[in-house]
């Protein structure tokens, strides 16, 4: 009877942890662009603010399109180098 109890205490406690550690996150997506720099940015920010706020950087150089990733949150560069897009 007491080897039941645990069990039946144990069980209900795993469901309980596993059931209260999923996370349901939402993004949103915004957009803007700087005509000056020629830079466009899309930010994508998690909807719980918890993790750190990732921005494409977009920049026209001689005809050909790049984009990298700026952690807005730290300040710096995700990616180590521009990633040729066309």
């Amino acid at each position: 009877m007491k080897k039941l109890t645990k069990a039946i205490i144990s069980l209900s406690m795993c469901s309980t942890m596993l059931l209260s550690s999923g996370v349901i996150a939402g993004a949103a997506e915004v957009a803007a662009e700087n005509t000056d720099t020629g830079i466009s940015t899309t930010a994508i920010k998690p909807a719980d603010e918890v993790q750190d706020t990732i921005v494409w950087k977009k920049m026209v150089k001689d005809g050909h399109i790049y984009k990298r990733r700026w952690n807005v949150t730290k300040g710096v560069w995700v990616d180590p180098e521009w990633i040729l897009v066309s």
